[in-house]
């Protein structure tokens, strides 16, 4: 994510540690465009490595923002 699309994502620590990805929207990165960003690379480069994402997780996260 960083070198592709410069943005910095985390695994986890402890008992989360290989089974989440941390995103860090604080402050002003905390708005829908940024967050809507992020997910389309974050979509992106899963499906480059070979991994099924079932859905676009920008499309999902703006229909949610609707309800």
């Amino acid at each position: 994510m960083l070198q592709e699309h410069h943005i910095l994502i985390s695994g986890s620590i402890g008992d989360l540690k290989g089974k989440v990805i941390r995103i860090g929207h604080m402050g002003n990165n905390a708005n829908v465009e940024d967050v809507a960003a992020t997910l389309t690379a974050l979509t992106a480069v899963l499906t480059k490595r070979g991994f099924s994402v079932n859905g676009n997780m920008k499309e999902i996260f703006l229909r949610e923002l609707e309800v």
